[in-house]
């Protein structure tokens, strides 16, 4: 992540469930406040079972569901939190792209008790 800008945020807002592109998606949304403006961020994948002739299997569909219980898991523990909503309002570190797109974004565990 060399050169991305880094900034001081706070989770304003998660959900777990419908999402991404035309809310078609199943996954992890949040909604990062950093400088007086929100960055979402989406972590998930198509709800259904994937059509004939789809370039993903019901496996590779799995896989990724795993992954996004991994991140879940990872941030409520960062957190010291039990629950998605407790999250709300925890300071986050926020990497950005040179370009200004969100590149990554993590707890902010030194603001942690």
């Amino acid at each position: 992540m060399e050169n991305n800008k880094v900034e001081i945020g706070v989770i304003k807002a998660v959900r777990f469930g419908a999402g991404g592109y035309d809310n078609v998606q199943f996954g992890l949304t949040v909604d990062l406040l950093v400088q007086g403006c929100c960055v979402n961020d989406f972590l998930g994948c198509w709800a259904g079972a994937p059509p004939e002739n789809a370039q993903w299997t019901l496996a590779d569909q799995t896989a990724h569901y795993g992954k996004i219980c991994r991140r879940i898991h990872q941030l409520l523990t960062d957190a010291k939190v039990k629950d998605l909503a407790s999250l709300v309002g925890r300071p986050v570190r926020v990497y950005t792209k040179p370009n200004g797109l969100l590149e990554t974004w993590d707890i902010l565990k030194e603001a942690v008790l």
